[in-house]
């Protein structure tokens, strides 16, 4: 049968529904913007306050995805290009939303991505965070920007819970 989602499409939405799928065991709320109007966040995340005496923390995210990328010295590293490390930058006082950009790590080879029997759904590889605010400018004749992900900053159920519980506590992650 043809596929419809083939190469890069098919990894990206791979990766954004890891992202769901985390969001979602983490027992917060995700908001998905339906067109893409060049201000780069992919999804936000929403949780509540504790009992009305803190703020609901939300979360702006941009979604990446990369087949093999090494891990080395403890972190991973993408290229992104001029306008994602812009928008990934922008300082923190210009913003009423934290952001990060989420890379999901998937093989090579789409048949091991996703495994599942009756007992469990496993989702390969994994998925690490990082957040650029405040970064310096690239140089004029810079296109791109490589990113480094700590592999300590992943994007998993812990992970996210501690992001959105310094968020709520007005700590920025």
């Amino acid at each position: 049968m043809p596929l419809i989602l083939t190469g890069i499409n098919r990894q990206g939405a791979f990766g954004e529904a890891y992202v769901h799928l985390v969001v979602q065991a983490a027992g917060f709320v995700l908001a998905k913007y339906s067109q893409d109007s060049g201000h780069k966040i992919d999804w936000t995340v929403s949780g509540a306050g504790a009992n009305n005496t803190t703020r609901d923390p939300r979360l702006d995210i941009q979604v990446k995805s990369t087949a093999d990328l090494p891990l080395a010295s403890g972190e991973c590293s993408y290229n992104v290009d001029r306008s994602l490390y812009d928008w990934a930058r922008k300082p923190e006082s210009l913003l009423d939303v934290p952001r990060i950009i989420v890379l999901v790590r998937v093989p090579g080879n789409v048949d091991t991505w996703m495994a599942q029997s009756d007992d469990q759904l496993v989702t390969r590889h994994c998925a690490y965070w990082v957040k650029l605010c405040g970064e310096p400018d690239l140089l004029f004749d810079k296109s791109q920007k490589a990113i480094h992900f700590p592999v300590a900053q992943k994007f998993d159920v812990n992970g996210l819970t501690k992001i959105m519980s310094d968020i709520r506590e007005g700590n920025w992650p």
